[in-house]
């Protein structure tokens, strides 16, 4: 959910498309355990895309799949030891300041917009809360996100230590959203939800195809040489990474 708020697309599709991933991780991966964590650094080189539409988007997925498995079917896994040390560790820590800032977001008051899809670029937008003006919430709810964030930090860090049981970051969605529930709304204060960002209607994935939802030609641009102008470049980048 947090990535497809970075990336600038329905909360839905980022749950959806985590579960088909680990899916297809499993059965093609090879492995008696695989991680997927290509998520983060995906969603930050998307933005743009779907600025053009979330079909383009598609696209530009579908064409990154095809170039890994043609990099899997020539063996070309091992060009990425030829990338420089400093430049991986210079990538990632862009990556985080760019999710870091992003989060400041959640701080401000967002103006109502009937264009989800475009809302979300705009709102999460990698620099966006330093530069759409918006202002920021009142200091009441200000204190009671930034409590949230604590226990829920602490609560990843340090639950571990106790149990693996369960993993931290589940448990620590559970006890932030327990207190949410338990103490901060029953005092009279309340925090966002992701549905105050967002609606959240869910439902059985489908091919867009063929899905009745909404006509195929809405939301896929032509398959032609200026889609594949515009999808090529991020497209290369979400396979590299």
């Amino acid at each position: 959910i947090s990535f497809s708020f970075v990336a600038g697309v329905d909360p839905i599709v980022g749950l959806q498309s985590a579960w088909i991933m680990g899916i297809c991780t499993s059965l093609a991966g090879g492995r008696p355990g695989m991680v997927a964590g290509s998520t983060g650094a995906v969603a930050i080189v998307l933005p743009k895309v779907v600025e053009k539409g979330i079909g383009y988007m598609f696209y530009a997925i579908m064409l990154a799949g095809i170039i890994q498995m043609a990099f899997g079917a020539l063996r070309l896994g091992k060009v990425v030891r030829l990338i420089p040390h400093p430049v991986m560790v210079g990538f990632c820590n862009g990556l985080g300041i760019v999710i870091g800032v992003a989060q400041f977001n959640i701080f401000k008051v967002r103006p109502p917009s009937s264009d989800d899809g475009r809302r979300l670029v705009e709102t999460f937008g990698a620099f966006a809360p330093f530069t759409n003006g918006w202002d920021w919430i009142d200091a009441t709810m200000g204190g009671w996100m930034a409590f949230h964030i604590a226990i829920t930090l602490a609560t990843y860090i340090l639950f571990p230590k106790i149990t693996k049981a369960i993993p931290g970051s589940l448990a620590a969605i559970i006890v932030s959203t327990a207190l949410e529930w338990a103490l901060v709304r029953p005092i009279g204060y309340k925090t966002n939800t992701v549905k105050d960002l967002n609606s959240v209607k869910g439902s059985f994935p489908v091919p867009v195809w063929i899905d009745t939802k909404f006509g195929y030609k809405d939301i896929m641009p032509p398959l032609n040489s200026e889609t594949l102008g515009i999808i090529i470049a991020p497209a290369i980048t979400a396979a590299a990474i």
